[in-house]
């Protein structure tokens, strides 16, 4: 089972705009009576259906994945059944170039309200 493959396509209207990456949290306690322990299980599901169908910016989270390079800040408490986006942070640029050195992503809650706008 590997990572989603996204199509990159070229935006270039408005309704073409990127939807942006989805998941659901799922979140577990469990105990485990072999080891006497307390496991916490946290889960983000990504929800393709409602996410961005591609470009060139989601397709760079999942290649960022692949490569081990994906440095994902995810939420302290996450809640159960929520819905969360991923969003990209840019990090400092190189002073010389202007490209980014560094990056990372955020994992957001959804609010509902800013889906019908």
């Amino acid at each position: 089972m590997g990572l989603p493959k996204l199509e990159v396509t070229k935006v270039n209207s408005q309704q073409d705009k990127c939807a942006g990456l989805f998941f659901r949290c799922r979140v577990n306690n469990f105990w485990n009576g072999a080891s006497d322990s307390l496991r916490l299980s946290v889960e983000f599901k990504f929800l393709k259906r409602r996410s961005c169908k591609g470009c060139r910016l989601c397709q760079g989270f999942f290649d960022d994945v692949a490569e081990d390079h994906a440095i994902v800040d995810a939420p302290a408490h996450p809640k159960d059944g929520a819905i969360y986006q991923m969003v990209f942070v840019p990090g400092p640029k190189d002073w010389e170039t202007g490209y980014l050195d560094d990056w990372s992503w955020r994992l957001l809650r959804h609010s509902p309200e800013k889906e019908d706008s």
